[in-house]
Formats: structure tokens, sequence, C-alpha cells
């Protein structure tokens, strides 16, 4: 455990002291990853783990400011008939989740696309298949009554 400032930063999963030992480890990937994602996790790794020359993390305190990667700032922003406004509140693994599963699609990496992209093409996805309208972006679906 290491204090701070006034936060104290316990990382128990990802134990320090095995990858510490791990001296071919070149690059830890830890992105999208909700439970450390902050700066001072990054800080905290880049002095514990001298040896590894590339540590990559999403910086949750930043990404939201990145342009296009969410529309509104809170639900009560967005239009709720457009079908982006309903996959927003989804993390970004789980629209990539659903390019690959759902629609087929190669998955990704969050390096070359990111989440602004993996939405775009996941609204592509949508509309190629009929289920959203290109024009409004509102979605459609079939509603069958049994």
């Amino acid at each position: 455990m290491v204090l701070d400032g006034y936060r104290r930063i316990r990382i128990p999963f990802l134990r320090i002291t095995q990858l510490q030992q791990l001296v071919q480890l070149h690059t830890l990937d830890l992105r999208y990853n909700q439970k450390c994602g902050r700066s001072f996790h990054l800080s905290y790794l880049q002095n514990e783990l001298q040896h590894i020359s590339s540590i990559e993390m999403t910086l949750w305190e930043t990404f939201r400011n990145i342009s296009g990667a969410y529309v509104g700032k809170s639900a009560a922003d967005r239009d709720p008939l457009l079908l982006r406004s309903q996959l927003e509140p989804l993390r970004t693994v789980a629209l990539m989740k659903r390019l690959v599963q759902d629609f087929g699609q190669q998955p990704t990496d969050a390096k070359i696309i990111d989440r602004a992209g993996v939405m775009e093409r996941l609204l592509k996805a949508y509309a190629d298949e009929g289920y959203m309208d290109r024009e409004t972006g509102v979605g459609r679906r079939e509603r069958v009554f049994c």
C-alpha cells in the first residue's frame, strides 16, 4: 500500500511484486480497465515497474473530453429516440463485443480505433442491417406480437 497525497493506492489484482520479477516484460496493457485508470495509478506503476518500457492505460479523467467519444454529458442531454443515445451507456468493450458477436466483424485494436470509431462502426452496422434509419439515427425494430 502506498500513499499518494490523500489517496491510498491499492492495486492488489496487479501483484506488483510478481510483475517486478518479469524482467523480460516490456509492455503492460491496462486499457479500458475500470479499476486502474487514474493518473496517480499510472505514476505509481511507472515508479514501481521501471523495467517496463510501455504502460498503456485509459485515463478515465481525460477520456470523456475526447471529441466524439460521447454525445451529451448525461442521459438527460441526449435524445432518447436515437440509437446512439441508447448505446452511450455501454462500455467501449461491450460495443466492440457487439460488433464482433452480432455483426461478425473482426476484432479491432483500441490503439487503432477509439470509442468514437467503434461507435461509428456499430451505428453503420445497425444501419446496414436495417435496424437504424440513416437519415434520422432513430432505431428501427420490427415488433412481433405473440
